[in-house]
């Protein structure tokens, strides 16, 4: 449990829509606007989930 936890923590401190990022999954990169809207949404939805996680 506490690995996944981890998991989730580094996942959610990375730059996940970075232009380097879409560079590295042979995508072109999306607007700025477009992937600070993305990252935001993600990191919400880790943060719930490690909050899920850790109320078991």
């Amino acid at each position: 449990m506490k690995n996944r936890i981890l998991a989730l923590e580094k996942l959610k401190s990375k730059e996940k829509f970075s232009n380097e990022e879409w560079e590295n999954r042979g995508l072109n990169p999306s607007e700025k606007s477009l992937c600070i809207s993305l990252e935001n949404s993600l990191n919400d939805l880790l943060t719930d989930l490690i909050f899920a996680n850790n109320s078991k």
